[in-house]
C-alpha cells in the first residue's frame, strides 16, 4: 500500500513539473511574438514617418498649393499695403495655411473695416473681401473724426472733403472691445434726427451742413445755402421740419436773412431779425 501511495505522488509530481514546463514554454513564445509584432509595429511607424518626412519636405519646397497672387476687393479708405502687412498673408505660403479667421482677428485693430471675407482657390489665388465702414457725418470731438451708423469713430484727413454734415455736442467711449465709439445715448439721438429729415425732405439730408446736439431735447443746425440757424425739438421733428420745409423759400427771400428760426412751438415760427425787428413771430404754414 505505501509503495502505491509513492508511486502516484511520483506522477503527480511528474504531471506538475510538465505542466510547468509548458506553461513557461507558451510564455516565452508569447514574449517572443510580442516582441516581433512590437518591432514590426516600430518599423512600419519608422517607415510612414520617413515617408511623411519626405512628402512634407516636397511639399513645403514644391510650388504646388501655394499662394501666387492676392487680391484684396472693397477697400477705399484703407491702403492694400496695410492689409497685406496686418494679415501677414504673402506670395509662396502656402494656401491652406490662410486661415480667414486668422485674417479678420488681423484686420479688427483697424476702425474702417467692418467685415472679412477670405476665398482661397487650388489655383494659388487668395481674394481678400472686404467691406468698409460707411461714414454718415463728420464728428467734433476735440478733433475733426467720421462716423458710422453703429458709432464707431473713423479717422478723418485734414484736407480732405467728405460732404458730410459737421456735428458737435457728440460724446466718445470706448467700448469692451477697446473700440472708440460714439456714447448709444448720443448715437441714438443723432440717428434719431438723420433718418427723420431724410424721411421729410429727400433733398433736406444732403443739405445739411452744421448740426448742434449739444441741448438734450433740441436741435441746431443750419443747410448749404441757407445761413439761417434752425431750432427744433426732438419731440415733434416730423412736423418741424415739415414747416422748415414750407417756409424756406420765403425766409430766403428775405433780405438780410434772419440769423435764427425757432421752431419749437406747433405751427409757429419764432424769427430772429438782427437790426429792426426782434422776436418777431409769424405764423407758419399750417397742416
Amino acid at each position: 500500500m505505501a509503495k502505491r501511495v509513492g508511486a502516484n505522488g511520483r506522477k503527480k509530481k511528474a504531471v506538475r513539473k510538465a505542466k510547468i514546463r509548458s506553461s513557461l514554454k507558451k510564455s516565452v513564445l508569447r514574449s517572443l511574438l510580442g516582441s516581433v509584432i512590437a518591432a514590426v509595429l516600430c518599423a512600419v511607424v519608422y517607415a510612414g514617418f520617413l515617408g511623411y518626412l519626405k512628402v512634407k519636405a516636397k511639399y513645403e519646397t514644391s510650388t504646388l498649393l501655394s499662394v501666387k497672387n492676392i487680391s484684396i476687393e472693397g477697400i477705399k479708405n484703407v491702403k492694400q499695403e496695410n492689409i497685406l502687412l496686418l494679415c501677414g498673408v504673402k506670395p509662396g505660403m502656402k494656401v491652406f495655411d490662410v486661415k480667414e479667421l486668422s485674417v479678420k482677428d488681423s484686420l479688427d485693430s483697424n476702425p474702417w473695416i467692418k467685415s472679412v471675407k477670405v476665398l482661397k482657390k487650388m489655383s494659388g489665388a487668395v481674394v481678400i473681401k472686404v467691406v468698409e465702414r460707411k461714414p454718415i457725418a463728420m464728428v467734433n470731438l476735440g478733433q475733426v473724426c467720421l462716423t458710422d451708423i453703429q458709432g464707431v469713430i473713423l479717422p478723418f484727413e485734414s484736407g480732405s472733403s467728405s460732404g458730410l454734415p459737421m456735428v458737435s455736442g457728440l460724446r466718445d467711449t470706448i467700448d469692451s472691445r477697446k473700440q472708440r465709439k460714439i456714447r448709444p445715448e448720443d448715437m441714438g439721438k443723432l440717428k434719431r434726427f438723420l433718418e427723420t429729415v431724410a424721411k421729410s425732405d429727400k433733398t433736406l439730408l444732403s443739405r445739411l451742413s452744421q448740426v448742434d446736439l449739444s441741448d438734450p431735447q433740441r436741435v441746431m443746425f443750419t443747410l448749404q445755402s441757407f445761413p439761417t440757424v434752425v431750432e427744433i425739438d426732438m419731440q415733434n421733428l416730423d412736423l418741424q421740419l415739415h414747416n422748415l420745409v414750407q417756409m424756406e423759400s420765403i425766409v430766403q427771400n428775405t433780405i438780410p436773412p434772419p440769423p435764427k428760426i425757432n421752431l419749437c412751438y406747433q405751427n409757429l415760427a419764432f424769427v430772429t431779425q438782427p437790426v429792426a425787428v426782434k422776436n418777431d413771430v409769424i405764423q407758419a404754414v399750417a397742416d
